[in-house]
Parts: structure tokens; C-alpha cells; sequence
């Protein structure tokens, strides 16, 4: 590989580990927030996760069935659909997003 091809790499790596710390920030936000009982910021701060998240991250998944829990749990279980949904695209197989899913649709 030409030193250029090596630098753009380096540069995408860069990007994807800066776009990981701040979905883990906004998350690990998402948590204090919702144990200290402001629903509606922690619920802002997964959906600001899920955005600094790249559509080809490995942890999506993961991150989408996180947030969509806890809208269902929170009382927003029709607003947990979309990013269960998206969990479950990516992750069809994932057992913990067949149950969220299934949680959420059973409270609409």
C-alpha cells in the first residue's frame, strides 16, 4: 500500500474511534441521566448516541436495542419500534433485539 492509501486509513480509524467515545459519552449520559429520573434528557442523550454512531459500527446493534429498552420502559414503547427495528435489520439473529421488540410491540 502507497503511504497516501496507509494516512487515509489511519484517518478512517481515527474517525471511527472518535465516533465510538462519543456514542460510549453519550450513552454512559443516557444512564446517569435516566438513574437520576430525567426521562426526557436521557432519552435526547441515547438518540445523540445512536446519531454518532456510524450506520456500519459493529456496537450498533447493540446501542439501538440499549435505547429502544429504555423507551419502552420508560413508557415510550411506540418510539422504541424504529430503533428496534433497525436492531433487529442489522442483527436478525440477536435474541436480546427479538425480545426488546417484542416487549415494545406487546406495550403499543
Amino acid at each position: 500500500a502507497s503511504e497516501e492509501e496507509e494516512e487515509e486509513e489511519d484517518e478512517e480509524e481515527d474517525e471511527d474511534a472518535a465516533a465510538a467515545r462519543s456514542a460510549q459519552r453519550w450513552t454512559r449520559k443516557a444512564f446517569e441521566l435516566a438513574q437520576g429520573g430525567k426521562m426526557d434528557e436521557a432519552a435526547e442523550a441515547f438518540s445523540q448516541a445512536v446519531a454518532a454512531t456510524p450506520a456500519d459500527a459493529p456496537y450498533r446493534a447493540s446501542l439501538l436495542i440499549n435505547a429502544g429498552s429504555f423507551l419502552a420502559f420508560s413508557g415510550r414503547a411506540r418510539e422504541a419500534l424504529g430503533p428496534l427495528r433497525e436492531a433487529l435489520g442489522l442483527a436478525p439473529d440477536d435474541a436480546r433485539a427479538l425480545h426488546a421488540l417484542g416487549n415494545a410491540l406487546h406495550q403499543c
